[in-house]
Formats: C-alpha cells, sequence, structure tokens
C-alpha cells in the first residue's frame, strides 16, 4: 500500500466511551481508498508497540481488539489527546497528551499480575526486541520535568520589573 501523503496525521481528543475501542476519522480513512488494513501497530512515545484490530460498524471504522489493552498500558484518561502519526506498512506512532495540554510520558515498569502483557516489541537502539512481560504504568507528565530554576524565575522577575 502506498503512503498516505494527504493526510499524514490525525488526532483524537478522549471525550466519549474510549475504554473498549476508539472510532477511526471517516476523512482520514478514506485516504486508503478503500483498502484499509485489517490492524494497525500502535507505538507510544516509550517505544513499546501494540497490535490493535480494525473493525467496521455501519460506515465507521474501529480500533478494537487489544484496543482495551492499549488504552490501559498508557494510561488514557478522559479529556486525553491523542496524535496518531502514520509510517506507512499500518503503523502508527501515537502521542498522548493529558487533560493539562503536557504530553505524558507513560514508564512501563515490569511487575507482575498488574497491567496488560498485550504490547508487541520494544524499540531499542533501531532493533525491535520482543518481550511479553507483565507491565505497570506510571504516568509523568513532560511540562513539569523541565522545572524552572529559582534563578530563572528570579532573573526573569528582575527583567520585567527593570523595563
Amino acid at each position: 500500500m502506498n503512503r498516505i501523503s494527504s493526510a499524514p496525521s490525525f488526532f483524537k481528543l478522549l471525550i466519549h466511551d474510549f475504554s473498549q475501542q476508539l472510532c477511526l476519522p471517516t476523512d482520514y480513512i478514506n485516504n486508503f481508498n478503500g483498502d484499509v488494513p485489517k490492524q494497525f501497530i500502535l507505538t507510544s512515545s516509550t517505544r513499546r508497540s501494540w497490535e490493535v484490530s480494525v473493525k467496521k460498524v455501519d460506515n465507521d471504522l474501529f480500533l478494537c481488539e487489544k484496543w482495551p489493552n492499549f488504552a490501559k498500558d498508557n494510561a488514557l484518561e478522559f479529556g486525553d489527546l491523542l496524535v496518531f502519526i502514520y509510517n506507512g506498512n499500518s503503523e502508527f506512532d501515537v502521542k498522548i497528551f493529558g487533560s493539562n495540554a503536557c504530553e505524558k510520558e507513560v514508564e512501563l515498569a515490569l511487575k507482575n499480575n498488574i497491567e496488560s502483557n498485550s504490547y508487541v516489541r520494544e524499540k531499542k537502539d533501531g532493533k525491535d526486541m520482543e518481550n511479553s512481560d507483565k507491565l505497570h504504568s506510571q504516568v509523568m507528565l513532560k511540562c513539569y520535568k523541565r522545572r524552572r530554576t529559582n534563578e530563572a524565575v528570579v532573573t526573569d522577575k528582575m527583567t520585567r520589573h527593570s523595563k
């Protein structure tokens, strides 16, 4: 299949029930010219991937089987915004933003009996690594990683007041 050139990405705001399935935008799906893959591989910012099947209901297409695992493993919540970037070969990179508009960084730590073991592979140093250990999600917001130092804050205040 040819790479989608006119619409390489789309976003979804999680405001309806998204825990079991996610509806794909009709206008985006039209770019596949009727040749929609039966499954997509979704890769999160953790460089782990999930193989999620596509099903048709009426005129809509949904990410369904294994989507609940992707949602759970990535700690998706009401108000999150997902950006799907198509890489060709039925693969999407998925960026996840929290309701505070900051990108979520979900760390998947190995832990027994918690979360799913559904991700397909982990990409490490350009190679795909198979892994089926149990996962546990920990969410950090990237915005908080870049906190300003006290010195920078004081400098900004001094600069503003001296004008």
